[in-house]
Formats: structure tokens, sequence, C-alpha cells
């Protein structure tokens, strides 16, 4: 530099995949950036910036119903604000630490679980040891989310959002690059259908097998966690804040929750946590009421 001062910056490094997948090539496509201290400063002013529309802009539009991808696209960032509303909300519904130490994973067996599924990465996965996430820059690709189908969905669907007015796309490979969560073959692997998944998991796998493996059958099937079986009570515990965080009743078991514990607890099913993670973070993003947001470390 001309005053013979030079800056130092530090750099957040975020691996994505390029669009062969052959991570030994150089990437030429924008991916997910290199953040630094000048970018991660004006992500900051763009978030105050969102805030402050929100609160001037007389055109404001309201979200009465429906996903909000199914909003007005110029409105959509201020709507994902505006629910997750001020800093310290987005803070608290962000996850951060595991619930379950290592310790008591070996101890329950389910270490051994999670292994037989090829998903032991995901355990003791921790990418960024300082343990700082940039959480701006995390919200604001979350804003500007799109999804993309791609040639044969849902095995091909990526999520794409905005850092920096920069593309940031998210691939299952993505995921992989970080750590091997997926430890066994591709074909190992069901890929899923969103709704299927959501709403109807009995084309998943039959009600009965499903719900005899989970619940105490003298307690009934309601779905309530003290009616599960006392080991898959506390896996609840640990998929409810690591495999499928979410907010709201901890007393409850979600629907989507069952065909997770059957899989670990039978072995069956191999369902594939990568796709999982993209499902979770698009449904999160456009459900209406306020959700978890997985962070931990990545």
């Amino acid at each position: 530099m001309q005053d013979g001062q030079r800056k130092e910056t530090q750099k957040e490094k975020v691996v994505e995949a390029s669009t062969s997948w052959d991570v030994s090539k150089k990437r030429k496509t924008t991916g997910i950036e290199m953040r630094d201290a000048e970018m991660e400063a004006a992500g900051e002013q763009r978030h105050q910036e969102m805030l402050d529309a929100m609160a001037d802009d007389p055109r404001k539009f309201v979200w009465e119903k429906g996903p909000l991808n199914k909003q007005p696209v110029e409105f959509q960032p201020k709507l994902f604000y505006e629910k997750m509303e001020d800093d310290h909300s987005i803070m608290e519904n962000m996850c951060f630490k595991k619930a379950v130490l290592s310790l008591d994973f070996k101890a329950l067996g389910f270490f051994e679980m999670f292994t037989a599924l090829g998903w032991e990465a995901m355990v003791s996965f921790r990418r960024n040891t300082g343990g700082e996430v940039h959480m701006k820059s995390v919200m604001d690709w979350i804003s500007t989310l799109k999804k993309d189908d791609g040639s044969i969905p849902p095995r091909t669907i990526t999520l794409i959002g905005t850092v920096n007015n920069k593309p940031v796309t998210l691939y299952p490979a993505t995921l992989r690059q970080l750590a091997k969560f997926h430890s066994k073959a591709d074909s190992f692997y069901r890929i899923m259908d969103a709704n299927n998944y959501h709403l109807h998991t009995e084309k998943l796998v039959e009600d009965n097998t499903m719900l005899s493996e989970l619940f105490m059958l003298e307690k009934g099937f309601e779905m309530k966690r003290d009616n599960l079986k006392p080991i898959v009570h506390l896996l609840l515990s640990f998929i409810i804040t690591n495999v499928t965080p979410r907010l709201g009743d901890r007393m409850a078991v979600r629907k989507w929750e069952l065909p997770v514990l059957y899989v670990l607890m039978t072995g069956q099913l191999h369902l594939s946590f990568t796709q999982m993670v993209i499902m979770h973070v698009w449904q999160s993003r456009n459900h209406k009421i306020r959700n978890r947001f997985h962070t931990r470390d990545s």
C-alpha cells in the first residue's frame, strides 16, 4: 500500500463443491465465499439497514399465510428478519452446542447407532474450534434462499442464497467435504421426498412398525415424549438439539422425528444426513413460525 501500512484481515473459509463435484480442481464459481473483516462489517451494515427498512417502510408487506418462499421475492428477506426478531432473539434461536457429551454416547450405545448409518462424524464434528459463527452472514444467506431442484430431484436439490450480493450455494457435497457425514457408499443411502419426511412418514415406514419400535405400548401412541421408550426418550434429547434442531414444546414429538429415531434405533431405512440438513434449513426458513437453525461450529 502507498502509506506503507499493511492491513491484516481474518478470513473465514467455508468449502463449497464445484459443479463437477471434483474438489481437486480449482474452483471458478463464486461458491461459499471467504469472509474477511471488511466484508463482515458490510454485512453488519446491511443487517442494520434491513432492520431499519422494516420499521420505516410504509409499503411493508404483511405475511398472512403460506410459506415464505411463496411471498413476493422482494419482501422475503425483510419478512424473514421480522420473523426472527432482534439480534438477541436470533442468537437464542441458533443451536451452537451439543446437549449430550461423547462419554454419554458411549455409555448409552448411541455412538454405535450413528456409526451403523455412517453418521459418526456428525457426533464429533467441530470445524471451527474457536466457536465463532458469523451470524449476520448466515442470516443474510438464509433470508435470501432459493431452492434449485436440479435435474433429478430430490437427489440434486441445492440451496442458493446471497451474502454481500454474491451467490452462495449449498450442495450435499459441501457438507460431505466439511466432514465424512456419510462414511458409507452413496448407494447405501435413501433419498426421500420432503413431503414424505415431514408429513407422510407412513410412506417411509409402516406406522405400526415404527410406533411399536419407539413407544411404550402400555402408554399408547400419543405424540408425547413421556410415552417413548426410555432409551428413545434420551435419544430424542440429542436429536432435537443436534440432528433436526427445533424450538417449541420439548415434551411433544414431531412427526419428522419419528423416522430419524427409527433409523437410529433399528439401523434400517438408511436416510441421508446431508439431505436432512438441506430439507430442515429450507423448511425452517419458510415456516411462518420461528424455528431453530443449526449453526454449530460450521
